[in-house]
């Protein structure tokens, strides 16, 4: 991916969802950025680090250096227009950076995933690919406090996913097993599959881009794991059926 304009070529190189580096018309790396399990982590200009701190939505509030002495600090409304700022840095990811929202200082507009973002006036320039629902160039359903949309064609809520999978999974399997003296395992296999399918799709989805995604995949593995095997059997979605009475 790469844009041009009056300051020339830049080439963007994406992991999936991730920038790892800008390079310039030549190739040579402008820029790197690290990412962990939380999202975007620090970036590398030249010999420039910078470390990102955000808020409970995602956006960058402050930018420290290798000292973890603050250089730039950042304050957004609700749909992410700027309110101040200070310090010098060049820093693309701003509002809900951490997620990967990717700022345009040409055109002011924001880049997510398929889609710009105007938060001048709070909705995307090009319709929903999916064109689901009445409003294809919405932003969020105007619920910009709690939801983000990294990929420009999914809202996800800010809530603990883990927390929705562990509870669903917990009432649904882990009480009847409990019931039967069999710790989490449970011979009430539809209960057991739904709590997996319901589990995973909902963890997933009110967890996107943030860590319980992959706690509800490791909690759901756990579970799937026989404890014997001549006794049960599993697949990736849940027990099947039992092999013994």
């Amino acid at each position: 991916m790469q844009r041009v304009d009056g300051d020339g070529t830049r080439k963007f190189v994406y992991d999936g969802g991730n920038l790892l580096a800008e390079l310039d018309n030549t190739n040579a790396i402008v820029a790197t950025y690290d990412h962990g399990p939380l999202g975007l982590a620090r970036q590398k200009r030249d010999t420039t680090i910078r470390y990102y701190h955000f808020d409970g939505l995602g956006s960058t509030v402050a930018l420290t250096d290798v000292s973890e002495v603050v250089q730039d600090t950042y304050s957004f409304d609700a749909f992410g227009n700027l309110l101040s700022s200070t310090g010098s840095s060049t820093n693309p990811y701003r509002y809900v950076g951490q997620l990967g929202y990717h700022y345009d200082s040409v055109s002011g507009l924001m880049l997510l995933g398929a889609r710009y973002y105007d938060a001048g006036v709070g909705r995307f320039i090009t319709v929903d690919p999916a064109r689901e629902g009445g409003n294809w160039y919405g932003y969020v359903e105007n619920n910009s406090v709690n939801a983000v949309d990294p990929t420009g064609e999914l809202v996800a809520q800010l809530v603990g996913g883990v927390v929705v999978y562990v509870a669903v999974s917990g009432a649904l399997v882990g009480i009847p097993g409990l019931i039967e003296g069999n710790s989490v395992r449970t011979t009430h296999y539809r209960a057991d599959l739904y709590a997996h399918c319901m589990g995973m799709c909902i963890g997933t989805a009110c967890s996107f881009f943030v860590p319980g995604a992959w706690i509800a995949a490791w909690f759901k593995e756990w579970i799937d794991e026989p404890d014997d095997p001549d006794d049960w059997k599993a697949n990736k979605i849940g027990r099947l059926y039992r092999q013994r009475p």
